[in-house]
């Protein structure tokens, strides 16, 4: 059995600076050395004024409707984020003060292996990140490892904790920290979490109760990592994969008008905390 690491872990983080994010930050920065901190930038539309006109003319209502999806969503997105921010510990100051913009098509390419290779980190988390290429992910000396907010296999891919949430399936709403692999949000699962709920919380309430759990199942992780392997668990399964192609206004909308008027809140359950080593 490998001797135990005294020195703290190298570890790069790629993240999205969100409420959640910043918490997680707070609490993972003592108990590792950050080499570096990365902000994944989805790219610019290269389309002009006219061929989104032309787009607009030939095909109407769907683009319509596209248009506004991209134009509301992400307003949902910032007034959550803020409801979160006020229940979570705040860090001073930021920590993503500090993090360096990096395009998706840079980190999964070239320009990110060469500097995954000069850092050579131990470790590296994503939270709010692209997907990767094994030739990039298994670069750390002991792999990569995603924070995903939702309960694998169950729900894949983006909004699964609201997914669950909104189709009633109380029982996957939480989080799973997982290793890489070339499928989305398939691999092995290091540990899971599930929050405790009441039927006065909202999305904000449960959102910052599982990011504490997160924080604890990552900083358990990264000290048991010092001890030995983690190899993590495969968990069978198919389950829904929901990609932000799939996301509707009215997803929110229901739910919202589904909790006030119809007083459809979550059951009474424990939180707890599963780790699969």
């Amino acid at each position: 059995m490998p001797a135990p690491c005294e020195a703290p872990l190298r570890v790069v983080v790629v993240s999205r600076p969100d409420a959640f994010n910043e918490y997680l930050l707070s609490r993972l920065v003592p108990v590792v050395r950050l080499e570096k901190l990365l902000t994944a930038v989805p790219p610019t539309s290269p389309h002009t004024v006219s061929w989104a006109y032309q787009r607009l003319r030939t095909a109407p209502l769907q683009n319509s409707a596209s248009y506004v999806r991209r134009l509301v969503l992400p307003q949902f997105d910032a007034h959550l984020d803020r409801k979160v921010a006020k229940r979570l510990p705040k860090a001073e100051p930021s920590l993503f003060a500090s993090t360096q913009l990096i395009s998706n098509a840079d980190l999964k390419g070239e320009c990110g292996r060469r500097m995954l290779g000069e850092i050579a980190p131990d470790l590296m988390i994503l939270s709010g990140a692209p997907m990767l290429g094994p030739e990039t992910y298994t670069l750390p000396k002991l792999g990569t490892v995603n924070v995903h907010w939702g309960i694998t296999p169950n729900y894949r891919g983006e909004q699964s904790m609201f997914t669950a949430l909104r189709r009633r399936d109380y029982a996957s709403v939480g989080a799973t920290l997982h290793y890489l692999d070339q499928g989305v949000d398939t691999g092995p699962a290091v540990a899971q979490c599930w929050p405790s709920l009441e039927p006065t919380d909202d999305m904000a309430s449960i959102c910052a109760k599982t990011a504490r759990l997160v924080a604890d199942m990552l900083t358990d992780f990264v000290h048991q990592l010092r001890t030995g392997p983690v190899p993590g668990r495969r968990i069978e399964g198919q389950g829904m994969l929901f990609r932000g192609a799939d996301r509707r206004i009215w997803h929110h909308l229901g739910y919202a008008a589904r909790r006030r008027l119809l007083h459809q809140r979550p059951p009474t359950m424990a939180g707890r905390i599963v780790r699969y080593w």
